[in-house]
C-alpha cells in the first residue's frame, strides 16, 4: 500500500495507481478496459492513514499498452463518474456529439451510458521531449495580448490551414501572430468539458435496449435533436487536468499536440495564458493543485481566473505559481509585503472597454474619467486595457450596432448585456451607405489608438484586427458556426485595418513612453521642463474637463522613458508625444504646446483624407477632422533661417533641462513615411483624396499665401457628410436618447452601392 498521495491514476514502475478521494461513499470500483474491450472492475481500499481516500495498486503491461489504449471510469454506490484528475477524456461520439448507444441491453451498460454520455476516462503514458524550453517571461510593459477561442480562431475553411479547430491550428497561425507583434496568447476554456448542455439522460425501467433523452428545456422525447452546444466552455462541468480532446486533430493525442503547441509559442518568443472557469464546487485546495498542474507539465505561462472561486491571494503566494502570470477581473484582498508584482499579477475589468466606448461614440462626462484612464497602467498591479472581450460585442460591431441581436442563442434575445456602449453610426448592422462604413472604420481606428497608445496593457480578441464581426451578437457562447468563429476576410478594408493595428503595435514597441512601467502623475519632478504627461484642450496647457467637452490633447515626455534596457547606463530618452482627440461631430482647432527649439511633426491621423496634418496660419496649429484622433511626435526645429539657429544653439547649451535635451533620434522611418499606407502618407503634396477635399494652395500658412481664419478655411455651416451631426443636443445626452434623433444618418443621404 502506497503511503504517498497522488490523486487519480498514474502509472510507476509497472503499475497502475489508482486514488480517489470521495466522502460519503461505501464503496469505490475502477472500471478498466482495453479500447473497445469488456470492463473489468477492481475495487478500491480505504487508505490506512487516510479513511477518505480510496486506493487500488494494479498490473501494468507498458508493452503490451500503447497511449490512450487503457480507459477507466469509477463506480460507487452513488453511481458512475470520471476521474476528475484524469489526463484525457475521450468522447467516442466527436466534439459536439453524443455518441450512438449501438442497441447494447445490459443494465450496466445503460447506466454508464447515463452517467458519462459515453464518455471514458484514458491512461496517458505518453513522454513528451521538451528538450529547451524556455518561457519567455515577457515583462508587463513589453505584453501585446491577443486572445482567441483554439476551436473558433481557424475552424472556417477561410484560415487556410492543414489543421482547421486544433491546437495544431493555433501552431500553423504562429508566423501571422508574430507579424501582428504580439508576445502573450490568452486561451479560452481548452481543458475537458462537457459543451453538450441541453439535456440529461433518464435510463427508464426497461429492458428495451431504448434510451430516454430528456431535454432541459423541452418535454421528453425518444430521440435527441441536435443539442445546443457550450462553445465557450465557461460554466460547464470541466476535467480540469485534460486538454480538451476535441481541440487535437488527432484526440487520442490532445496532451502530446497541447505541449507541442505550447512549446512552438515558446520558440517564437510567444506566452501561453490559459482562462480557467472552475465550478462553484471546487475547492481551493483543488485549483492550487491544478494549476500547479498545467504550470509544471504544460509549462504553460499564466492564468486567468475567475477570482469568485478562489482566494486569490493563496494563489499567487503559492511557490510554484509566483513563477507564472495571474489575471483576475479584481484584487480587493490585502496583499502582503510591499513588493512590485506588475510583472505577474495583472487586473482587467470593464472600466476601460466601458468608459472609452462612451468617450469615442460622443458621450458627456466622459472626459474626466477617459483622461484618467488613459495614464492608468495599475501601478503594483499591471492593468489590462481592452475595448471587446469574447462576452460582449466585437469592435467592428460595437461600431456596427445600437442593440444587441442573439436570436441565434434561442433564448429570446434576453441573454447578454444590454448595456454595451455601442453605436450604430448610422445604420443598424449591415449597409451599403458610404458615409456609415468611412465612418464605423475610423472610429475603429479611433479605439485601437487608444487601446494601443495607452498605458495599460493592450489586449485584442482574434478577428478584431480586421474587423471581425458576430453579426451583432454580443453572447454567442453557443455558435459553433460562421456567427461565432473568426471569418479570415481579405478585403481592402480588413488589410487597411490590419495594418493600422500592426503599425500602432509598432509605434508602442519602439516607443515606451506609451508603456511607461511607472506611474504617470502629471508632475515634472526630475525638471526636464514639462510633466510627464499632460492634458491640454484646444488651447494648449488649458484643459477642457466640463461635462460637454469632446476634446483632449495628451502630451507624453519622453525624458521619463528610456530606450533600451534600464540597467543599462548608457540609455537615452524617448521621444515626446502629442495626442489630440476630437469625438466631437464637427472640426476643431487646437493649438500645439510650443517647446523651445523644437517642432510637432505629424506621425498619422485616424481620418483617411488626412495624410500630413492640417496646420492652420504659420503658427503651431492643428485642425482636426469630426471624430479623428491625430498624433504627432516632437522633433529638433530644422535650421531653416538665423533666428532658428540662435534658438536651437540656444537649446543645444541647455543642462538637459529642455524636454528632449537627451532624447534618442530613435523613429522608426517606415512609421512615419510609408507610402504604401494612405493612414500613415506624409506626402506633402496632397492632404486629401477624395473630391471634396481642402486644396492644400487654401490651407492658410501655406505656398506663402496670406494667413486666414479657421473660419476662412471650413465654412461656418459645414457639417462633415461623412459626420454624424445635430444642430443642438438640447439637454439630452446621446446615451440617452432612444429615438437616436442625432444619432442617425442625415436624412438627405441616400443608401449607395459600393464604389
Amino acid at each position: 500500500m502506497q503511503s504517498d498521495i497522488n490523486l487519480g491514476v498514474i502509472v510507476r514502475n509497472g503499475k497502475l495507481i489508482a486514488q480517489v478521494s470521495e466522502e460519503n461513499c461505501e464503496w469505490i470500483k475502477i472500471l478498466i478496459r482495453e479500447q473497445g474491450g469488456e470492463w473489468k472492475e477492481h475495487k478500491l481500499e480505504p487508505h490506512p492513514l487516510y479513511p477518505t481516500i480510496f486506493t487500488v495498486t494494479l498490473d501494468y503491461d507498458a508493452k503490451k499498452s500503447t497511449n490512450a489504449n487503457y480507459e477507466y471510469i469509477f463506480e460507487s454506490d452513488r453511481g458512475y463518474f470520471l476521474d476528475d484528475r484524469a489526463r484525457l477524456i475521450k468522447s467516442p461520439g466527436g466534439y459536439g456529439k453524443l455518441p450512438a448507444f449501438e442497441g447494447k441491453t445490459g443494465l450496466r451498460d445503460r447506466e454508464i451510458f447515463s452517467d458519462t454520455l459515453g464518455r471514458v476516462c484514458s491512461v496517458e503514458t505518453e513522454d513528451f521531449d521538451w528538450k529547451k524550453d524556455r518561457k519567455p517571461f515577457v515583462k508587463a510593459t513589453d505584453m501585446i495580448i491577443y486572445k482567441l477561442h483554439v476551436r473558433g480562431f481557424t475552424i472556417h475553411e477561410s484560415s487556410k490551414i492543414k489543421h482547421p479547430g486544433t491546437f495544431k491550428g493555433v501552431s500553423e497561425k504562429i508566423p501571422y501572430l508574430k507579424s501582428l507583434g504580439v508576445t502573450t496568447l490568452i486561451l479560452q476554456p481548452c481543458y475537458e468539458f462537457n459543451e453538450l448542455m441541453d439535456f440529461h439522460i433518464n435510463i427508464g425501467t426497461s429492458y428495451t435496449g431504448e434510451v430516454q433523452r430528456t431535454r432541459i428545456f423541452g418535454q421528453p422525447k425518444e430521440t435527441v435533436p441536435d443539442s445546443r452546444l457550450n462553445f465557450w466552455g465557461y460554466g460547464a462541468a470541466g476535467n480540469y487536468f485534460a486538454p480538451k480532446a476535441g481541440y487535437a486533430s488527432e484526440p487520442e493525442s490532445a496532451c502530446h499536440e497541447f505541449m507541442a503547441m505550447v512549446k512552438s509559442l515558446h520558440t517564437a518568443g510567444i506566452e501561453v495564458i490559459m482562462e480557467m472557469d472552475y465550478e462553484s464546487t471546487v475547492t481551493d485546495g483543488f485549483i492550487l493543485e491544478n494549476l500547479r498542474f498545467w504550470a509544471t507539465k504544460y509549462h504553460v505561462d499564466g492564468f486567468r481566473i475567475n477570482t469568485g472561486r478562489v482566494q486569490f491571494k493563496t494563489v499567487s503566494t503559492d511557490p510554484i505559481l509566483r513563477n507564472v502570470k495571474l489575471l483576475c477581473r479584481d484584487f480587493h484582498e490585502d496583499y502582503e509585503g510591499h513588493d512590485i508584482v506588475r510583472d505577474r499579477i495583472f487586473i482587467s475589468d470593464y472600466g476601460f472597454q466601458d468608459c472609452i466606448r462612451r468617450f469615442l461614440k460622443g458621450d458627456e462626462g466622459q472626459i474626466v474619467s477617459a483622461s484618467n484612464l488613459y495614464r492608468d497602467n495599475g501601478g503594483r498591479f499591471a492593468k489590462i486595457n481592452y475595448l471587446a472581450d469574447h462576452d460582449g460585442f466585437t469592435l467592428n460591431d460595437v461600431f456596427s450596432y445600437d442593440e444587441r441581436h442573439n436570436e441565434a442563442n434561442g433564448e429570446g434575445n434576453r441573454d447578454g448585456r444590454e448595456a454595451n456602449y455601442s453605436w450604430n453610426c448610422g445604420a443598424e448592422g449591415p449597409t451599403k451607405k458610404h458615409k456609415v462604413l468611412d465612418l464605423r472604420n475610423r472610429m475603429i481606428k479611433n479605439a485601437l489608438t487608444l487601446l494601443y497608445l495607452s498605458q495599460g496593457i493592450p489586449m485584442l480578441c482574434a478577428g478584431d484586427e480586421f474587423g471581425n464581426t458576430h453579426e451583432g451578437n454580443n453572447n454567442p457562447y453557443c455558435c459553433d458556426n460562421e456567427q461565432g468563429w473568426v471569418i479570415w476576410n481579405k478585403t481592402k478594408r480588413a488589410t487597411e485595418i490590419k495594418n493600422f493595428v500592426t503599425k500602432l503595435i509598432k509605434i508602442r514597441k519602439e516607443h515606451p513612453v506609451f508603456r511607461n512601467d511607472k506611474i504617470l502623475s502629471g508632475n515634472d519632478f526630475e525638471f526636464t521642463g514639462n510633466p510627464d504627461i499632460s492634458y491640454h484642450g484646444t488651447k494648449a496647457w488649458y484643459p477642457d474637463f466640463g461635462y460637454y467637452s469632446r476634446t483632449l490633447g495628451v502630451m507624453l515626455n519622453g525624458a521619463y522613458a528610456d530606450v533600451g534596457d534600464a540597467r543599462d547606463s548608457h540609455t537615452i530618452k524617448d521621444k515626446s508625444f502629442l495626442i489630440l482627440i476630437n469625438t466631437h461631430w464637427e472640426a476643431h482647432e487646437f493649438s500645439l504646446p510650443v517647446i523651445t527649439g523644437y517642432e510637432w511633426d505629424f506621425v498619422f491621423s485616424t481620418h483617411p483624407m488626412v495624410k500630413s496634418g492640417l496646420r492652420v496660419g504659420r503658427e503651431q496649429k492643428e485642425l482636426v477632422l469630426p471624430r479623428t484622433i491625430c498624433l504627432f511626435i516632437l522633433n529638433k526645429q530644422a535650421k531653416s533661417n538665423s533666428d532658428n539657429d540662435k534658438t536651437e544653439k540656444i537649446a543645444d547649451n541647455k543642462d538637459n533641462t529642455d524636454i528632449n535635451s537627451v532624447s534618442a533620434d530613435a523613429v522608426s522611418t517606415e512609421i512615419l513615411s510609408d507610402k504604401n499606407n494612405s493612414i500613415l502618407n506624409t506626402d506633402q503634396d496632397s492632404i486629401f483624396e477624395k473630391e471634396n477635399a481642402i486644396n492644400i494652395s487654401d490651407i492658410p500658412g501655406e505656398s506663402g499665401i496670406e494667413e486666414k481664419s479657421i473660419e476662412d478655411v471650413i465654412d461656418p455651416d459645414y457639417k462633415p457628410d461623412d459626420a454624424i451631426w445635430e444642430q443642438s443636443l438640447d439637454d439630452e445626452s446621446e446615451s440617452e436618447m432612444s429615438d437616436k434623433k442625432y444619432r442617425g444618418i442625415r436624412p438627405d443621404l441616400e443608401d449607395e452601392e459600393p464604389a
